[in-house]
C-alpha cells in the first residue's frame, strides 16, 4: 500500500511542473483580439515581426520592428531591458514560437505571442500599417 502511495506521490511531483509550465505558455499565447487588447493597454511595448522582409513591407502591426533572422533578433535584444513587454508575431505561428523560446531563454519575462499569426489578426479585422518603405 505504501509503495502505491509513493508511486502516486512521485507521479504527482513529476506531472505538476509540466502542467504549470504548459499553462504559463498558454497564458502568454493570445488570440488576435486578446493580443490587440493587451498591446494597446501597455505603454511602450516592443512589437517584433518575424516574417520575411517582403511580407513586412506589405503590411504589419503598427510600430512593429522586423527581426526576420535570429541574428537580427539577438542584436535587437541586446539593447532591450529584460522587463520590456514584448509582442511577437509571424504569418501563421511557427517563427514566433521559436522567437518566444529565444526571448525567454535570454531572460525576458513579459513575452506575448500572437496565436496562429497575423492571418488571425487580419481575419479579426484589426488595424494594420500598410505604408510602404522606400
Amino acid at each position: 500500500m505504501q509503495k502505491k502511495a509513493l508511486k502516486w506521490l512521485i507521479l504527482f511531483f513529476l506531472v505538476t511542473p509540466t502542467i504549470c509550465s504548459f499553462s504559463q505558455v498558454k497564458k502568454n499565447k493570445l488570440d488576435a483580439k486578446s493580443f490587440y487588447n493587451k498591446l494597446i493597454s501597455i505603454k511602450d511595448p516592443l512589437i517584433i515581426d518575424t516574417r520575411p522582409g517582403y511580407k513586412f513591407q506589405e503590411n504589419r502591426i503598427q510600430n512593429a520592428v522586423l527581426a526576420e533572422s535570429q541574428d537580427e533578433l539577438l542584436k535587437l535584444i541586446k539593447i532591450v531591458p529584460k522587463d520590456t513587454p514584448i509582442f511577437v508575431y509571424c504569418q501563421i505561428g511557427d517563427r514566433s514560437k521559436r522567437t518566444v523560446k529565444v526571448l525567454k531563454g535570454n531572460g525576458f519575462t513579459k513575452v506575448y505571442e500572437l496565436e496562429d499569426g497575423l492571418v488571425t489578426w487580419i481575419e479579426a479585422g484589426l488595424p494594420l500599417d500598410t505604408i510602404k518603405f522606400e
